[in-house]
This record gives C-alpha cells, structure tokens and sequence, in this order.
C-alpha cells in the first residue's frame, strides 16, 4: 500500500489525481499523477483526502484496485 492525496477527482473522465509516495507495485518514484478508478472509487474521495491504495496497470493505464482512508483530510 503507498500513501496519497487526492489533488483532484474527475468523474466524466474516470480518474483522480493523487500526490503519492514511492509506488514499488508500479515501479515508479513519489510523484504526482493520475490514475483510473471506478465510479464507486471517485463517489467516496475529496480533495484533500488522504488515502492509502494500490494500484496496477489494467489496460496499459495506471488503475486503482484498492483505496482506503489513511487519516484526516489535509490542510487547505
């Protein structure tokens, strides 16, 4: 699991933007970036969240198969 925050949900596009950690699942550095989620995923995130989650390439995209509420919303 690598921890985030959710920079921003669009759910015409399918997608939310999240600041993370090092992603070893993905082999990729901390870094800002956008990932697929399913409809139920984007109904339950805010700006701001903060999450821990997993994700893997589904179709060649970066997709998210599991998020979960690490702690409070961050500071605005």
């Amino acid at each position: 699991m690598t921890d985030g925050e959710v920079e921003q949900v669009d759910k015409e596009r399918g997608e939310v933007v999240l600041k993370h950690g090092d992603l070893p699942s993905l082999g990729m550095p901390p870094m800002t970036m956008a990932f697929n989620a399913s409809k139920q995923v984007l109904e339950r995130l805010s700006v701001g969240d903060k999450v821990r989650f997993y994700a893997e390439i589904v179709k060649g995209e970066p997709t998210l198969t599991h998020v979960e509420p690490a702690g409070e919303r961050a500071p605005r």
